[in-house]
């Protein structure tokens, strides 16, 4: 026999649904409070989800362009730093050799000479190194370094002029292969090894592209490497006969880098340039990225004190519904008859 009445059977199953309620309520609230987001977005924005998938797919983008900047950043940064190196080491050893008082010996001359081969050695060094496996001065060749070594280089050029003796003739044979078109058999052909077509090019924003690459084939450049292993021929003859044209090409090698300098500070100021428009765009990407951010989490973020209030509120009610079920529970028929 039944002991319980329909009303019971009402009264329990609606607890029942109630207590299932409130834990799911609780259980919701609690996930909110933890990650701080909305655990149902499609009721927050009621069915169109168009408008978060719009600004996600903005903020994805942006953020792409503002790693661009980023390394676009970092790469001019190694640019200038090698050519700071090829300007500093390359301007002490022209005022060393053309400030000199009186001319120099043998000895001289030959110290000269050697340390215009390690300051070539230096720039070469320092124009192949590489930024994250690709190489800055080689154009679009980014998988090869620019230059030949510093010490095939002069073999090269020591090759080329043997058997000449004049400093005028050597320097002009040099001068020749420096600045020979590519596919005369000059440095464009034998020491340079990058490409001579446009640069590199990497997205910064929705509208504009930044220039990557400075180039060992670059005219100011060249005429560094020109300048300072034509000094560091003048040490390559061991003849006292020849000690005049020595120091003539000495001389010569240092008035090059000398008046080359004006061209390698603009090829600096040149990266200069992309450096600040790159400054300039990071700063717009970064604001942009914070309206698109606002903008999401004003979407998708909970408030963290109605949210709390809310979830107070819910165990209040969950307390409130144990308690009656537990008095409930312990009904009988001689205390229901009291």
């Amino acid at each position: 026999m039944l002991t319980n009445s329909i009303g019971d059977q009402a009264r329990a199953y609606a607890m029942r649904s109630n207590s299932g309620h409130l834990r799911t309520v609780l259980h919701v609230l609690t996930k909110e409070i933890a990650n701080g987001e909305v655990a149902d977005l499609g009721q927050r924005l009621r069915g169109n989800a168009g408008i978060l998938h719009d600004i996600e797919a903005r903020l994805t983008l942006t953020e792409q362009y503002q790693q661009n900047v980023q390394d676009a950043a970092t790469q001019t940064n190694e640019e200038q730093e090698a050519l700071g190196v090829a300007h500093k080491v390359t301007a002490k050893l022209a005022d060393t050799i053309l400030a000199q008082p009186i001319p120099a010996d043998a000895k001289m001359l030959d110290l000269h000479a050697i340390e215009a081969a390690q300051a070539l050695n230096t720039v070469v060094s320092r124009l192949n190194l590489d930024y994250g496996g690709q190489y800055l001065f080689s154009g679009q060749a980014v998988d090869r370094p620019p230059l030949i070594s510093a010490k095939a280089m002069l073999e090269e050029l020591q090759s080329l002029t043997d058997g000449l003796t004049l400093a005028e003739d050597i320097a002009q044979a040099v001068t020749d292969w420096f600045d020979a078109p590519p596919g005369s058999g000059g440095f464009l052909d034998v020491a340079y090894k990058g490409t001579l077509d446009s640069m590199r090019q990497s997205r910064i924003s929705g509208s504009s592209f930044i220039e990557l690459g400075a180039s060992a084939a670059d005219p100011a450049v060249r005429d560094v490497l020109k300048g300072v292993a034509l000094t560091a021929l003048a040490g390559s003859s061991t003849d006292d006969d020849q000690h005049t044209e020595r120091l003539a090409l000495a001389r010569k090698g240092g008035e090059i880098v000398f008046n080359n300098q004006p061209a390698l500070v603009a090829a600096m100021a040149r990266i200069g340039t992309r450096q600040k428009a790159l400054e300039t765009q990071g700063a717009e990407n970064a604001a942009s990225l914070s309206v698109l951010q606002k903008a999401r989490n004003d979407i998708r973020q909970v408030d963290p004190y109605e949210t709390a209030v809310a979830l107070i509120e819910a165990e209040s009610q969950m307390n409130t519904l144990y308690t009656l079920t537990a008095r409930l529970s312990k009904l009988n028929l001689t205390e229901y008859l009291r």
